[in-house]
Formats: C-alpha cells, structure tokens, sequence
C-alpha cells in the first residue's frame, strides 16, 4: 500500500467525515473514494449489505474448520 501525507486543512476535512467521501482532481475527475475508520479495520464501509442473515454470520463465526498453519506449511513443503 502507498501512504501519502495530507496537509492539515484537508486532513481536517477529512477527519470530520462521517460518510464515504469522493476525492476528485481539480477537473472534477474521481481518482477515489475515501472510506473514514469506524472502530478500527475489518468493518465494512457504511451501507454495504450482506447477502448472509445475521443468524448465517453467527453460524459461520463459531463454526471452526478448516486446517491448522502447521498443516498448510506441510503441504506445500517441496517433496
């Protein structure tokens, strides 16, 4: 991921957002969508929909499959 530093006006501005927020160059062209941090990463960006129901979530949360790191690691081991 590239990091770039904003000024402080439009670091102020964006800070103060509460909804997703186009970032357009001086043509009007959207170059991006910037998406502000609602209780730290992995929460989807505001709006966005499941097509799973809360009970399915639940479901696959405390489901646990799967294999361990050590067997992943095993298995693509050159032979």
């Amino acid at each position: 991921m590239v990091r770039y530093t904003l000024d402080s006006e439009t670091s102020r501005q964006l800070g103060k957002a509460t909804q997703p927020v186009e970032l357009c160059d001086h043509a009007g062209t959207v170059i991006g969508v910037f998406f502000p941090e609602r209780g730290g990463r992995g929460l989807p960006p505001p709006g966005l929909q499941s097509s799973l129901s809360a009970e399915e979530i639940e479901r696959r949360r405390s489901a646990r499959t799967g294999r361990t790191l050590d067997e992943i690691l095993r298995s693509v081991e050159p032979r």
